[in-house]
Protein backbone atom coordinates (compact mmCIF):
# COMPACT_ATOMS: atom_id res chain seq x y z
CA UNK A 1 0.00 0.00 0.00
CA UNK A 2 2.95 2.34 0.75
CA UNK A 3 4.57 1.95 -2.56
CA UNK A 4 1.00 2.69 -4.22
CA UNK A 5 0.43 5.61 -2.53
CA UNK A 6 4.39 7.05 -2.83
CA UNK A 7 4.05 7.81 0.89
CA UNK A 8 6.53 6.46 3.79
CA UNK A 9 5.09 4.77 6.39
CA UNK A 10 5.42 7.14 9.11
CA UNK A 11 3.36 9.52 6.75
CA UNK A 12 0.37 6.74 6.13
CA UNK A 13 -0.02 6.34 9.81
CA UNK A 14 -0.02 9.36 10.60
CA UNK A 15 -2.91 10.30 7.96
CA UNK A 16 -4.64 6.98 9.25
CA UNK A 17 -4.18 8.34 13.17
CA UNK A 18 -6.16 11.70 11.90
CA UNK A 19 -8.99 9.39 10.15
CA UNK A 20 -9.34 7.76 13.28
CA UNK A 21 -9.22 10.82 15.49
CA UNK A 22 -11.93 12.05 13.29
CA UNK A 23 -13.90 8.66 13.57
CA UNK A 24 -13.45 7.68 9.82
CA UNK A 25 -12.24 5.00 10.23
CA UNK A 26 -11.21 2.35 12.84
CA UNK A 27 -8.25 0.55 13.48
CA UNK A 28 -8.25 -2.96 14.93
CA UNK A 29 -4.98 -4.98 15.79
CA UNK A 30 -5.39 -8.82 14.72
CA UNK A 31 -3.50 -11.57 15.20
CA UNK A 32 -2.77 -13.59 12.26
CA UNK A 33 0.10 -15.24 11.17
CA UNK A 34 1.80 -12.20 12.75
CA UNK A 35 0.22 -8.88 14.28
CA UNK A 36 -1.48 -6.94 12.01
CA UNK A 37 -3.43 -3.72 11.51
CA UNK A 38 -6.97 -3.71 10.27
CA UNK A 39 -8.22 -0.84 9.09
CA UNK A 40 -11.98 -0.10 8.33
CA UNK A 41 -14.37 2.77 6.91
CA UNK A 42 -16.93 4.23 9.64
CA UNK A 43 -20.23 4.78 8.58
CA UNK A 44 -19.37 8.50 9.48
CA UNK A 45 -16.67 7.90 7.19
CA UNK A 46 -18.52 6.55 4.29
CA UNK A 47 -20.87 9.52 4.61
CA UNK A 48 -18.04 11.76 4.28
CA UNK A 49 -16.71 10.34 1.02
CA UNK A 50 -20.26 10.17 -0.93
CA UNK A 51 -20.46 13.87 0.38
CA UNK A 52 -17.10 14.56 -1.15
CA UNK A 53 -17.42 12.79 -4.13
CA UNK A 54 -21.30 14.49 -4.80
CA UNK A 55 -19.10 18.28 -4.36
CA UNK A 56 -16.61 16.76 -6.98
CA UNK A 57 -19.18 15.71 -9.28
CA UNK A 58 -21.21 18.96 -9.18
CA UNK A 59 -17.72 20.78 -10.01
CA UNK A 60 -17.33 18.05 -13.01
CA UNK A 61 -20.48 19.05 -14.11
CA UNK A 62 -20.12 22.65 -13.74
CA UNK A 63 -16.98 22.41 -15.89
CA UNK A 64 -18.08 20.47 -18.37
CA UNK A 65 -20.99 22.87 -18.91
Amino acid sequence: MVKILDVTPGNLWNHLVRLRDKGYVDIKYVLADRPRRVITITNKGADETLRLLNEIMKILKYLKS
